[in-house]
């Protein structure tokens, strides 16, 4: 029983190994196409024509070493974006308020003056209103108690 065992054990194993060095293939193969010529020490072609050779935990590593340094390039290269996006906002900001303040330098007295002749004409309108609403105002109240008699007649 115990020999089943470990001849079970062993073929385990050696499956295992089996996947380590496909996987490790697959690894090396995705790591030329990137542009490495070595792992560690060992030039990538020499180890894939030499399976044998093939270490899966150094092979494992220095891919993790390479996926961890393009995920953190990645990283940079978008702090690098928002901070362009960022001096660009800002520039644009300067550029429009540099615009408004040279259009209010050249046209903001002849603005100001015709905001206070529209406000002054609107002064004089009301004005005029008052004075018209103030002149009928007699007859307004002549009217009003002419009505409030009538009413007190018909409810008597």
């Amino acid at each position: 029983m115990r020999d089943d065992q470990r001849r079970a054990r062993n073929a385990l194993l050696e499956d295992l190994e089996k996947e380590r060095k496909k996987r490790s293939l697959e690894i090396l193969n995705s790591l030329s196409i990137k542009g490495f010529k070595k792992v560690g020490k060992y030039r990538i072609k020499d180890l894939e024509e030499n399976n044998d050779r093939i270490d899966y935990v150094i092979v494992i590593d220095f891919y993790q070493n390479v996926l961890r340094k393009e995920r953190e390039q990645i990283e940079e290269d978008k702090k690098k974006k928002l901070r362009e996006v960022e001096l660009w906002n800002r520039a644009v900001r300067e550029e429009e308020k540099i615009a408004i303040e040279k259009y209010a330098e050249e046209h903001g007295d002849k603005e100001m003056e015709e905001i206070q002749a529209s406000i002054q004409e609107k002064l004089e309108k009301e004005l005029k209103q008052k004075n018209a609403l103030e002149s009928a105002k007699p007859f307004v109240e002549v009217y009003h108690a002419k009505q409030m008699a009538i009413r007190n007649q018909e409810w008597e």
